[in-house]
């Protein structure tokens, strides 16, 4: 592969033709379930990796940063907030299920969101200074990825 950017990967891998998903799976480790999401790992290629990531309802996802991972989110089905930069994204529940939600994530950008009845989304990335691997374990933050915030 000779692309360099993410943008580049992320044209590249969702294609010219809408519903064609390349499949890439490294080896049985590409599944992670917490208690209130799951990491599917569909397509790895370093430094670039394409993970479906699903947030269960009511799920907060609290305010964090990845510092090796920039990503294109793309929202697949279900609702949710996001809110990356001081930029704020809202996703509502539709008949037919898209990707019309394209978030752009700089690594180290702080950002945080919530869903109501669940979201199911790609995490497009580049990893920058570590070798792709879960989200969850780039996940700057108090509060575990996948799990609710403590008061």
């Amino acid at each position: 592969m000779t692309m360099k950017t993410l943008k580049e990967f992320a044209e590249w891998y969702l294609g010219e033709e809408e519903g064609i998903i390349k499949i890439r799976v490294p080896g049985e480790g590409a599944l992670r379930v917490g208690p209130l999401s799951t990491e599917f790992i569909l397509y790895r290629d370093p430094p670039f990796q394409v993970t479906l990531l699903t947030f269960f309802p009511g799920y907060v996802i609290p305010a964090h940063t990845h510092e090796h991972v920039s990503t294109y989110s793309l929202s697949l089905s279900g609702d949710g907030h996001a809110l990356v930069g001081g930029r704020k994204w809202t996703k509502k529940v539709q008949a037919q299920p898209r990707l019309d939600l394209r978030i752009p994530v700089p690594a180290g950008a702080m950002h945080s969101g919530h869903t109501d009845i669940g979201s199911i989304f790609l995490s497009v990335q580049k990893w920058e200074g570590k070798e792709p691997g879960f989200l969850s374990d780039d996940w700057v933050c108090d509060t575990p990825f996948g799990e609710a915030p403590h008061d």
